[in-house]
């Protein structure tokens, strides 16, 4: 499939197989995966001599922040499986995930349940500076 310029490749469909990658970024993609542990494989087989892996998941059961939300009575998603669950193949915590990455042979260099830098285009505010202390506390 193409879309806006972008071509997709299940792995074992990637055209060039002597292509080589100084990074590979999983933005809410690892979740959807079939097989988890053959997709990190792959991609350390592509990876570049001092390559980064990128992997970015929800933590739709093992979330700080809803557990804050709901404790201070301010909504939060429930730990439970529901409709919004269905489309993800498989729920990493922070300790599974890491298991898995170093079980493939990658060295974990950072792990953490938040974005710690700034948004692109967004100016910090003191919501998201109290937000920011919660996760890295959190962390």
């Amino acid at each position: 499939m193409d879309k806006h310029g972008i071509a997709l490749y299940a792995p074992e469909a990637f055209p060039d197989s002597s292509a080589y990658f100084d990074v590979i970024h999983m933005n809410h993609v690892f979740e959807h995966m079939a097989n988890p542990a053959e997709q990190l494989a792959w991609c350390a087989s592509k990876l570049a001599d001092g390559g980064f892996l990128v992997i970015e998941v929800p933590q739709q059961f093992v979330n700080h922040i809803d557990r804050l939300k709901r404790l201070l009575g301010r909504g939060g998603k429930l730990d439970a499986f529901g409709a919004f669950s269905l489309h993800h193949t498989y729920f990493f915590s922070m300790n599974n995930l890491k298991e898995l990455i170093l079980n493939a042979g990658f060295e974990v260099l950072q792990i953490s349940t938040a974005v710690h830098g700034s948004r692109l285009g967004q100016a910090p505010t003191l919501k998201s500076k109290a937000m920011r202390i919660a996760t890295w506390i959190s962390d």
